[in-house]
């Protein structure tokens, strides 16, 4: 992530929760997250206009929405973006089946029928935010070992290479290789768990 958009999923709307006038986090959202739902759209050969619109939706229920959370341990943001993403698109295919009753076109038909696919459009979202939550949590996992457990873990865990390869590299015993892999793995999995938990819950 760039240095702009190096602030992470849990503690940006954590923030944005807090505050609504928080401009510079508004930013951070909408330019992290606004490029990833219109470029699905266009994926799905909605016209740029409607591509538009849906992600305008999308970004403008989240903000809604926002406000109005309770914190839950049992509830993860998998589960509210899934929601919050279905229903914003939703949304919009009501009006396009409005628009479709007023004009009688195929064209909007053929929109509407493209559209439906919410699915892909949640599993690619939460895929996103999985993918900043694991980041965070390495993140704060590497402040606390040394950097030959962090890089035993790395390339073992990552790059997939062999315990005996890793040792000799790192100078290291085999069995502290694979120690050094596991323990950090449950760091990191414990982190992830901690920040999901401290992510907003739609009532």
């Amino acid at each position: 992530m760039t240095e702009l958009n190096s602030a992470t999923s849990a503690t940006l709307l954590s923030q944005l929760r807090l505050s609504n006038r928080d401009e510079a986090g508004w930013t951070i959202f909408v330019e992290r997250y606004g490029p990833k739902v219109y470029g699905w759209c266009l994926n799905r050969r909605l016209q740029a206009a409607d591509a538009e619109e849906v992600t305008q939706n999308v970004l403008v229920k989240m903000a809604e929405k926002l406000h109005s959370f309770e914190y839950d341990p049992a509830q993860s943001f998998r589960g509210w973006l899934r929601v919050i993403t279905e229903n914003a698109v939703k949304d919009y295919c009501k009006g396009l089946k409005n628009e479709n009753r007023g004009e009688g076109g195929s064209e909007i038909l053929l929109r509407l029928a493209q559209l439906e696919a919410t699915e892909d459009l949640s599993q690619r979202l939460n895929e996103t935010f999985d993918l900043e939550l694991a980041e965070e949590a390495m993140s704060r996992v590497r402040t606390r070992v040394s950097t030959d457990r962090w890089m035993a873990w790395h390339l073992t865990a990552r790059e997939g290479l062999p315990g005996a390869v890793v040792a000799t590299e790192l100078n290291m015993k085999v069995v502290s290789v694979y120690t050094a892999r596991n323990q950090i793995q449950n760091q990191i999995r414990e982190e992830i768990e901690k920040l999901e938990k401290s992510l907003p819950r739609e009532d």
